[in-house]
């Protein structure tokens, strides 16, 4: 019996032991990474992530907030989230793609319009819709950027 609640717990449970529930793990292009929203105040992101793992401040009116689990960044500027990047397996977008899916994959998501570009560690794919795919080795998502949409 014990074994089965472990194993249940393990099942529902993110990395590190944040409960990653439904919506909890959805990356929307232009709106945010589970329950963190662009525009939403540095505040509320505290209340829901708790402590960072790591701040920078960039003295410039920007703050990074690391978290290693679920593994993100959440840049906030002016106290409002403006940029979320997320490396976490668990998340996926609305459309399946996730850390470790495969560049074609990732490129049949989106939708007509969007860049390719050679970024400083690799090769990027940005929509317009507010979503930026980077690149690793073997051509695989790393990271996935949610950002305004620009139109």
């Amino acid at each position: 019996m014990l074994w089965s609640l472990l194993l249940l717990a393990a099942l529902v449970t993110g990395p590190g032991g944040i409960a990653l529930a439904g919506g909890d793990s959805v990356i929307t292009p232009g709106i945010g990474a589970g329950r963190i929203k662009l525009g939403e105040s540095k505040d509320s992101v505290l209340h829901t992530l708790g402590k960072a793992d790591n701040v920078n401040d960039s003295g410039e009116g920007y703050v990074v907030y690391e978290y290693y689990r679920p593994w993100m960044q959440v840049v906030v500027h002016d106290g409002r989230v403006q940029v979320i990047l997320v490396r976490d397996k668990a998340f996926r977008t609305t459309r399946g793609i996730g850390v470790g899916t495969p560049m074609a994959e990732a490129e049949a998501s989106l939708a007509p319009g969007y860049e390719r570009r050679d970024g400083q560690a690799g090769p990027e794919l940005i929509s317009s819709e507010g979503i930026r795919f980077l690149f690793g080795k073997g051509d695989k998502v790393i990271c996935i950027e949610v950002r305004a949409p620009s139109r």
